[in-house]
């Protein structure tokens, strides 16, 4: 899901592309805490949903007791793994792979992906690197 930020649909078209904004929120959004990060991320769903409309939708994932949770939009939230003490973002990432720091100011535009630290209870820390393949600017 957070490779697919600003997603706006397969059949984006000059008639609905209107329609199909973020309304000037970020299509990625990071929450930087001193334990643990939370990550919310904003794309329209165009193939897992009923009728032919694409929905927006808003995730967040972060930690809590232990685990990584997902919510969605004011749903229940739900566990994605067991074992997981915090997720941090590490670093976004620009086209070409470079690291670009994390600035509150950065320019969402020229990020391409981002590099998420998870810490586990057991097992220490990995890098995960998730590229946003669905870049529809407004």
């Amino acid at each position: 899901e957070l490779g697919l930020a600003g997603y706006r649909g397969t059949d984006l078209t000059a008639e609905n592309i209107g329609t199909r904004n973020f309304n000037g929120l970020p299509t990625i959004k990071i929450e930087q805490h001193d334990d643990s990060d939370e990550i919310i991320v904003r794309y329209y769903e165009d193939q897992w949903i009923s009728g032919t409309t694409p929905q927006l939708k808003e995730v967040r994932f972060y930690t809590n007791d232990d685990y990584l949770w997902r919510r969605e939009g004011n749903d229940y939230a739900r566990t994605v793994a067991k074992g997981v003490e915090s997720v941090k973002v590490a670093y976004w990432l620009n086209k070409y792979g470079t690291r670009i720091p994390l600035l509150s100011n950065l320019d969402r535009t020229v990020a391409r992906g981002l590099v998420i630290k998870l810490k586990f209870k057991d097992r220490g820390e990995e890098l995960f690197t998730v590229a946003f393949q669905n870049q529809q600017r407004n």
